[in-house]
């Protein structure tokens, strides 16, 4: 019904609707895939008309440029040798036809995909919704909900950018969980609730005792909840802010941890890009636990964001996420190691304004860890400095190896 409606509309109506909705399939590749999956055959046919320039278009129109500017004959040396030479319009007006078809073949398939984009973004939501119900199944949801018929909500326990948290208590499966709800102020936000939604589509992709569950997700339209595994017993920032900093052994066991989940979180093709330790809960077995996928993506992704643009928390973030660039795994890598450190130390290694410490994340080298470590300093810096190397070229970017260094300093 939709698709009908959008046709009726004028020119400029679907022009502008279209680049409205081109904006957002940029900015969420995901919805992106989703559309195309559904949708291909027209702008498959659109891009496939820009082959007809150079086989057939340019051609064509030479050829007709010949027959209204055929070659010109000539005399020379008094009469006695005759020479033919094309017109010389003949060679600008080619040159002329090439620019004009390619910027008319442009412009027109660019303004095909520009109208089509709202029945792409409408064929992803559709797709969302079956991938929704499909996850609400699997883990018990229904959809439509009564939250306070079935959760007893006892305390708020945390809350952020991208929601609230509550400790609950779930009366139908008697079992304590945490409910998630992104701020009613922003259920309105197709871009927040984009990246809500994405949060529980990650979740769901990942399974490993060092990240925390997911059961279900609750969208009526006027609220979105996530429910999720309830982990008691504070965060990382605390245990830091309390007990940094804290003895090698103890920090390499703590970072171990993390690093087995973050391995499970590449095997899965996602990229954090927003840890730091108030994103790593530590439930009553002082087990650690990665939590807030909010602005996660997938690594052949380019994220809800365009490149250029920053999100994320600017004293754990990696140079090139500073930088605006694209990030992969090896930035989640360089977050680790800045945690490390800020265990060992009980410090960061850069302070100030925000701006500032973004600064000094792409450009200064951190303060050495020499003589604040003991007998194990030596070996656990290099590990530390190989995390935070500013070039994730040559930054050391194998869990498996960091794993090994931490496993030995361990003892």
């Amino acid at each position: 019904m939709d698709t009908v409606l959008l046709l009726k509309h004028g020119f400029l109506s679907r022009l502008k609707s279209g680049l409205k909705d081109t904006w957002f399939l940029l900015r969420s590749p995901d919805s992106l895939y989703l559309g195309l999956k559904k949708k291909w055959l027209v702008p498959t046919f659109l891009l496939l008309l820009l082959i007809l320039v150079p086989t057939v278009l340019i051609p064509s129109s030479h050829l007709i440029l010949e027959k209204l500017y055929p070659a010109v004959a000539k005399e020379r040396l008094f009469g006695l040798i005759k020479s033919t030479h094309e017109d010389e319009r003949l060679e600008v007006r080619k040159i002329q036809a090439s620019y004009l078809l390619w910027i008319l073949s442009g412009v027109g398939v660019t303004l095909g995909l520009i109208i089509y984009a709202p029945i792409i973004r409408f064929s992803a939501n559709i797709e969302k919704v079956r991938l929704l119900e499909k996850l609400q199944q699997d883990v018990g949801g229904t959809g439509s909900f009564n939250l306070e018929e079935r959760y007893q909500i006892e305390s708020e326990i945390g809350s952020g950018a991208m929601g609230v948290v509550f400790s609950t208590f779930d009366k139908i499966l008697e079992r304590n969980v945490a409910l998630k709800e992104l701020p009613s102020v922003y259920v309105k936000d197709s871009e927040r609730r984009e990246r809500f939604r994405r949060e529980a589509l990650t979740l769901a992709k990942l399974t490993h005792p060092g990240i925390v569950h997911i059961y279900d997700l609750l969208d009526d339209g006027e609220r979105m909840i996530l429910v999720m595994e309830l982990v008691k017993g504070g965060t990382l920032a605390d245990l830091i802010a309390n007990q940094a900093p804290v003895a090698i052994p103890e920090a390499c066991h703590l970072i171990a941890q993390v690093c087995e989940a973050l391995s499970h979180v590449q095997q899965n093709g996602i990229v954090h890009r927003d840890l730091k330790p108030a994103n790593i809960l530590i439930d009553k077995q002082q087990h650690l636990k990665v939590t807030d996928f909010g602005i996660a993506r997938l690594a052949q992704e380019s994220s809800l964001t365009l490149e250029g643009s920053l999100m994320g928390t600017p004293h754990y973030m990696s140079p090139e996420q500073a930088a605006g660039k694209t990030t992969d795994f090896r930035s989640d890598i360089y977050s680790l190691g800045v945690i490390f450190y800020e265990l060992l130390t009980g410090s960061l290694p850069f302070t100030g304004e925000p701006a500032t410490v973004l600064l000094q994340q792409i450009y200064d080298q951190p303060s050495p860890l020499q003589g604040k470590l003991g007998p194990l300093g030596d070996e656990v810096e290099g590990l530390v400095m190989a995390m935070l190397t500013k070039d994730p070229d040559k930054r050391l970017a194998d869990y498996r190896d960091i794993l090994r260094q931490l496993q030995t300093m361990q003892g």
